[in-house]
């Protein structure tokens, strides 16, 4: 019998702690996310919706501010239909939606740049060929949902706003993950993107073999603590960084 796949999501929470993973599918650990998490996850969602409305946003011809501003407004509106907010505190996104509203200056700002970069193929540049399509991949036995596909080249994109100008190693993850998947298509081109909708910064993410090599370890390790329902063992205690902003801390201690 062949078992379920394996997620995207479950790999990157592996990636980022191998002991997740166990606490939560074994164990059956829930921590009650702390506000800190709701407010970025409410953040996320407001981006994707952010980005979803550039191309709409860039057919105006001037003053991209009200626009965004707008955008921003009837992003709030649409997180009302998301199934990951319904147990988020309406307070959270409320939070997101005033800490986005002071940098839409900025935002339009780089909606401006680009559009004078990519003149009038600008909003067909951003314009998703599918939206939130479902992945998988057979012979690894994974699947996953990015944020959206590229037309050209048609390949996976996730929202992910860079730190210190740069992407998370996580995300990278997560978007090698995504490239693998979609190159079990035909013709499909080894590569993914991660869109920082806020300054208009898109990050190829190319597979290498250590990329790909990580990947499959990570789908290999998660499988194998799904089925022998044992911890990894490995456990970066200490990482305070990690552990620190981890909903699973005090469970993880306690285990």
């Amino acid at each position: 019998m062949t078992s379920a796949a394996i997620t995207v999501s479950q790999i990157a929470e592996y990636n980022y702690c191998p002991r997740r993973i166990f606490l939560r599918s074994i164990l059956q650990v829930n921590p009650a996310p702390k506000p800190v998490h709701h407010i970025r996850l409410a953040r996320r969602i407001l981006l994707k919706e952010l980005a979803f409305q550039r191309p709409n946003i860039l057919k105006r011809e001037q003053d991209l501010q009200p626009e965004c501003e707008k955008a921003l407004c009837l992003a709030v509106e649409k997180t009302r239909s998301y199934p990951e907010l319904k147990s988020t505190p309406q307070d959270a996104v409320a939070k997101a939606a005033d800490e986005l509203r002071l940098e839409m200056p900025a935002f339009a700002q780089s909606l401006m740049r680009l559009k004078e970069e990519a003149g009038s193929v600008a909003a067909n540049y951003l314009t998703p060929a599918v939206r939130e399509p479902n992945l998988n991949h057979l012979q690894l036995n994974i699947r996953g949902t990015p944020d959206y596909m590229r037309q050209t080249p048609y390949a996976p994109v996730i929202i992910a706003e860079n730190d210190a100008g740069r992407p998370k190693e996580n995300e990278i993850f997560k978007a090698t993950a995504y490239a693998l998947i979609n190159c079990a298509k035909s013709n499909a081109p080894p590569v993914s993107y991660l869109d920082d909708p806020l300054s208009a910064t898109f990050t190829p993410v190319i597979i290498t073999e250590a990329r790909k090599n990580q990947v499959i370890e990570s789908i290999n390790a998660v499988q194998n603590i799904l089925t022998t329902k044992k911890d990894s063992g490995v456990c970066p205690h200490g990482s305070h960084k990690k552990c620190a902003g981890c909903i699973y801390e005090e469970p993880c201690y306690r285990t």
